[in-house]
C-alpha cells in the first residue's frame, strides 16, 4: 500500500501526540514543602528582659551551593547527593530558613521587635545575627545535620561581638520520607534558635548589670 507523504505526517503527529498524551498520564505530580516554628503549644519562651525588648536583625543567611536550588537535598554517601525530582522547597531555602529563625527568635525573646535582612538603615537593631549554614541535609541513616558559624554583631554591623559554631542533628526515621525530614529540618532550626536567644539573653543582661558572663 502507497502512502502519500502528507498521511504518513499526519500519523507520525499522531503517534507523537499519543505518545506525549500517555507520558502526562503517568508523571507524578511534584510536592512541595516548607519549614516550620516553633510550635507555641507545650513550648515555653526563655525568662524575660526588664525594660524594653530586644530589637533584634536576623541575617543575612547564606547556603552553600549545593543547597541553592529548588530541589530537596540528601546525602546517600559521604560524597554522593542526590536531589529530590518531584520533591521540592515551596519557597527559596534561604528565605525560609531567615523567616523560620526569625519568627522563633521573636517567640524565644519575647520580642516583636525583629527584622529579616535585608532592613532599613532607620530600623533600630541592637543585635544583628549572621548566620553561615555549612551544612543542611540528611544523611543515609535518616539523621538531619545542621552545621553552623553563627555571629552576633551591632552597630549596624560594624562591631563582632561574638562567632559560635553550632552542630545539631535530629533523626528523620527512615530515609526516603520527605515529609519527616522536612519536619527533623524545622526541629534542628528550633535547637539553633534556642542557643542563639539563650546566648543573647545572656549577653544582654550581663550589659545590663555590668557582670560578667558565664558559661562562654
Amino acid at each position: 500500500m502507497h502512502l502519500n507523504p502528507s498521511t504518513i505526517t499526519s500519523v507520525l503527529f499522531t503517534l507523537a501526540l499519543l505518545a506525549l498524551t500517555g507520558c502526562a498520564g503517568t508523571t507524578q505530580p511534584s510536592r512541595f514543602y516548607m519549614l516550620n516554628t516553633i510550635p507555641e503549644e507545650g513550648a515555653l519562651p526563655a525568662p524575660g528582659l526588664e525594660g524594653e525588648a530586644i530589637a533584634l536583625g536576623v541575617g543575612p543567611v547564606t547556603l552553600p551551593p549545593y543547597l541553592d536550588r529548588p530541589q530537596i537535598v540528601t546525602r546517600s554517601a559521604t560524597n554522593e547527593l542526590e536531589l529530590g525530582e518531584f520533591d521540592r522547597w515551596g519557597e527559596p531555602l534561604s528565605a525560609s530558613f531567615s523567616r523560620v529563625l526569625a519568627e522563633n527568635l521573636a517567640f524565644l525573646l519575647d520580642t516583636e521587635q525583629v527584622a529579616i535582612h535585608p532592613w532599613q538603615r532607620s530600623t533600630p537593631i541592637d543585635y544583628q545575627v549572621s548566620v553561615r549554614v555549612l551544612r543542611f541535609d540528611s544523611a543515609a541513616n535518616g539523621d538531619v545535620v545542621l552545621r553552623t558559624l553563627w555571629r552576633l554583631l551591632r552597630d549596624d554591623g560594624r562591631e563582632l561581638v561574638f562567632t559560635r559554631k553550632a552542630d545539631f542533628s535530629e533523626s528523620a526515621g527512615s530515609s526516603g520520607d520527605y515529609a519527616a525530614m522536612v519536619a527533623a529540618q524545622s526541629r534542628v532550626i528550633d535547637q539553633l534558635s534556642r542557643e542563639i536567644a539563650k546566648d543573647i539573653l545572656e549577653l544582654h543582661k550581663w550589659e545590663s548589670s555590668g557582670g560578667a558572663p558565664t558559661g562562654k
